[in-house]
């Protein structure tokens, strides 16, 4: 099952793929169903412009959680059985699992204020980079790692950066409540209004200056994570563009460029996430 789970996130986050694909087996296999997971919670939230449905199926993810903890036989699902599988044998911790529902359902509560977008952004993707580095070095001695976050605002300030134009466009709600009114009416029409513009800025300098901590710990410098912390290179990338005052939209789309397996093959051999 876990070739389903590996074609899962090859047709839906081909980016996230790229980066497992330099993590060893077993554990390229098991970040292969992490990463499915966390593309079926998106999946989920896309279900519906209601949120009920979306919310329905987000319960039946935790519902897999709570059947895999307290030792049911996982159900017939692609994702869903690989993944109690490793809950079961304490490679995931269903606690990192269950905050990425819980992120999820957040975000159902978009456009996002400051305690929801804090709350999205923090269990949204640090609790992915975590499990993922807990797969790679299943030491106990990771849960250093988690505190103080572990490059969530790096990933999140580039996610609504590259998804903020497709959303406005497509009529959802902001992702972060200070884009709401007539900047993202503006940017629905592929605008670029002052106040967003500074938005994006400020979005970037928060994850530009946390990329910055992050690079200077040592303790996240362990060769063994290096595939779990590839995608900032991505986000980065997102996150210089949009501080440049000359920055347009259309800069966003060479920033989502296919995967460039020789720069992250030198990013990996170097660890230079």
């Amino acid at each position: 099952m876990t070739e389903a789970c590996a074609a899962l996130v090859a047709r839906d986050d081909p980016h996230l793929r790229a980066t497992a694909l330099f993590a060893p087996e077993p554990a390229r296999s098991r970040l292969m169903v992490l990463y499915a997971f966390d593309c079926e919670l998106s999946r989920a939230v896309r279900a519906s412009k209601e949120s009920l449905i979306p919310r329905m199926r987000l319960q039946w993810w935790r519902d897999v959680l709570t059947e895999a903890q307290e030792g049911h036989a996982p159900k017939a699902h692609e994702v869903a059985a690989p993944l109690v599988t490793l809950v079961r044998d304490g490679v995931l911790d269903p606690v990192d699992l269950e905050s990425m529902v819980r992120s999820r359902e957040a975000e159902l509560d978009r456009p996002l204020e400051a305690d929801g977008y804090f709350t999205w952004h923090k269990f949204r993707f640090q609790s992915l980079v975590w499990a993922a580095a807990a797969v790679l070095a299943q030491p106990k001695a990771l849960k250093e790692y988690a505190s103080p976050p572990l490059c969530s605002y790096v990933l999140s300030a580039a996610y609504v950066v590259r998804n903020a134009p497709a959303m406005a466009a497509a009529g959802e709600a902001p992702l972060d409540g200070h884009m709401a009114g007539e900047g993202w009416s503006l940017l629905a029409r592929r605008q670029l209004s002052e106040p967003i513009r500074a938005r994006f800025a400020a979005l970037a300098e928060e994850g530009l200056e946390e990329l910055g901590w992050a690079r200077g710990e040592a303790r996240l410098h362990d060769p063994r994570i290096r595939p779990a912390l590839l995608p900032l290179a991505r986000a980065e990338r997102v996150l210089r563009l949009v501080s440049n005052p000359d920055f347009v939209l259309d800069d966003l789309d060479h920033a989502d460029r296919p995967f460039e397996g020789l720069r992250l093959a030198w990013r990996m051999a170097m660890g230079r996430w």
